[in-house]
Order: structure tokens, then sequence, then C-alpha cells
């Protein structure tokens, strides 16, 4: 159902391009459609909260050295856990794309619901490119237009300042300018978190945790012993959440034979073993949460839908983020190294510029790419 919501918006947001056909051009791969609506109430906006924006382009620039330095960390992270064999995961770069029959078997392919796809994008790339338009506009570039674009399928907006006047600025305020969307993504972040937060007490207000829920893993204990239903008690002792069910399976050993009382009935399981670890034998394990008043129970799957939705605006704003600001031409991110060394080097930064680029480049190829046959290669 869920697919096919999806894909009828899709559809309708292709329709609504088409009946505005005459007003898109297309450069190679890429549609786009210029607009100037809406950029008259950005710069209302802009010149009416100048102290606001003086005080952001600041903090936007010191977190450019914040976002840059967790770039690298995870970079790095996920290198060397790729390497050690912490982590099976080989592909460390993926696209976002609205989930299809056999995504989730893509390794580049990072999956989210259909209904998600479109606003999630939206909402990411206006934070990003509002930001970008105002720091523009505080240091007097004026905005040509905004609008949006199509690469083949995949979605994305813009704000077109004066490139002329963007060019002329001292390296100081193209700084502010070209910092700000990754932080604008980063605030977008932040109200998020507190959104979840917010939504999260008033959740556990009006609900409670109950039992387990879970998938049940083939050819395991769990699967031999048909284990179906929300998970009670293990031993006679009640589990209600994620935290109890780690704490009570704790006390066993693998080999150990328990008793698992569901809402379906009682299951005798042997414990597996998973690193030393008593393993019943399931995953995706949740805490289930019933309303204490049984008429609010109704509103159980919005809450879950809003959260869903929400948690996933957090991630990929994060990843937006960090993304946008590593070291690379036409990242973002590549236009401020750019310019903090010509502020320390003057004319003589190409080199080290360049040697950033191709060293960050190298990194992102052996994220991107399955390195176990390349190591049995040259082994």
């Amino acid at each position: 159902m869920e697919n096919l919501i999806g894909i009828l918006i899709i559809l309708a947001i292709f329709l609504l391009v088409y009946l505005d056909r005459k007003n898109i051009k297309r450069e190679g791969v890429v549609f786009i459609r210029r607009s100037e609506r809406f950029i008259k109430e950005i710069e209302n906006f802009a010149f009416k909260h100048l102290k606001l924006l003086n005080i952001l382009a600041i903090v936007s620039f010191f977190s450019y050295f914040v976002l840059i330095i967790l770039a690298y960390y995870f970079i790095f992270n996920f290198l060397i856990q790729k390497l050690s064999g912490v982590i099976k995961e080989e592909i460390g770069i993926k696209i976002i794309l609205p989930e299809f029959p056999g995504a989730e078997k893509l390794p580049f392919v990072f999956p989210i619901n259909p209904i998600y796809f479109l606003p999630i994008i939206f909402i990411v790339a206006l934070s990003h490119e509002i930001m970008h338009a105002l720091l523009a506009l505080k240091n007097n570039v004026k905005i040509k237009s905004i609008g949006y674009a199509f690469f083949l399928i995949i979605p994305a907006f813009f704000v077109e300042p004066n490139e002329k006047k963007l060019k002329k600025l001292e390296s100081k305020k193209k700084i502010e300018i070209y910092s700000a969307g990754s932080f604008g993504n980063v605030l977008l972040a932040i109200f998020v978190l507190a959104l979840i937060f917010l939504i999260s007490q008033i959740f556990n207000l009006i609900f409670e945790p109950y039992g387990i829920k879970y998938e049940v893993i083939p050819n395991t204990s769990a699967y031999y012993s048909n284990l179906s239903g929300i998970i009670l008690y293990i031993n006679d002792q009640r589990v209600k959440s994620v935290l109890e069910l780690k704490n009570v399976l704790a006390k066993f050993k693998p080999n150990e034979t328990i008793v698992i009382k569901t809402t379906e009935g009682d299951f005798r399981v042997t414990l597996g073993n998973e690193s030393g670890r008593a393993f019943i034998g399931i995953k995706n394990v949740e805490t289930y949460f019933v309303a204490k008043i049984k008429e609010f129970e109704i509103f159980k799957p919005a809450f879950y839908e809003t959260l869903d939705f929400l948690s996933l605006l957090f991630l990929i704003s994060i990843a937006i983020a960090i993304f946008n600001i590593l070291p690379v031409k036409p990242l973002d991110g590549g236009y401020i190294l750019e310019e903090i060394l010509k502020i320390i080097l003057k004319e003589r930064y190409h080199f080290i510029f360049l040697t950033f680029q191709i060293f960050t480049i190298i990194l992102l190829i052996l994220i991107a790419i399955p390195i176990k046959p390349l190591i049995s290669l040259f082994s």
C-alpha cells in the first residue's frame, strides 16, 4: 500500500512537471525550472533580521570545523572497521531512493518509505538552500532565481545567486555563504531532534511498555521452536522492554533451555551462541507499547509514523550536512577550503588544495567499493 501511494505521489509530481514543461530547460540529463517567485519575501526577511544573520554567520563558520572533523572521523572509523572485519557492510556510500521491490538487495541504495521520500528531500534541500540565500543577501549578493531540478529522476532544489557579485567578495564573506548550506541542515536537525524529544514525551504519557516485538531468524532455536507472539516472560520473569530483555538474557549461558511466554503461548527455546552470549534467534527487536487508556490505542500508528519520518529526516539532514562539507568541488566544502587556503597561503594554495581533494576522493572510493576483493587481488 505504501509503495502504491508513493508511486502515485511521484506520478502526480511528474504530471505537474509535464504541465509546466514550457518553463523547464534541459541541460544534459538535468531538467531545471527557474523562477523569481518568493525572492522578494526572502529578501525582506533577510533585511529585517540582519543582526540574527550576523550571529548565524559566525556560528556557521565555526560549525564548518566541527563538521569537517566529524566527516573524517566517520570515514576513518568506517574504513578501520571495514578492514578489520568488525562490520560486514562493504558499501559505505548509498543513494537515497524511494523503496521499491528488491531495493534492500542493492548494496548502494538506501531505500526509504516512498511516502517520505519527496517531503524529506524537499525539507532538507529547502533548509540548505534558504540558508545559502539568507547569508548571500546578508553580504549584498542578490538572488537571481530559485527553483527545482531533476537529475534523471532524482529531485533537487536550488537558489541561484549573482555569481559575478559572489566571485568579487572577500574570502571571509564567501566562506560565510558557502558554509551556510550545511549549517542550515544542522539547524534543521536540531529542530527535528527537539520535536522527536517532545513527541516521545507525549507518547510516554499515553503509552507504556508491554512486551517485546521481534522477527524470528530462520534456522535458529527460535525458528525451530516456532516462536511467535509478543514476548511477555522468560522463565516466569516479566520483560516489558528491550533493556529488560537484555538484562534477563545476560543471566543465561548458550545451550541453556528457557521457557518464553508470549501472547501466543509458552515456547521452550534452547539458547544459541552469539560471540559467547546467549542468543534466542530473533532480530529487529523492539519494545511493544500499549495505550494506558484503551481508547487511545488508535493513535499509536500515527505516533510511530511521525517518529519514523522525523528520525529519517534527522538522519538524512545530518548526513547531507557532513557529506556536503567534504573538501571536494563542487561540494560546498571544496569552495570553503579553497578560500581558507587562499587566506593562509595566498597564491601558493593550489597544490595543497589539490592534494586535499585527491586524498578525500581516494577515501570516498575506498568506502564506496568492496575492499576485500582488492586485498585478495594483491595478496
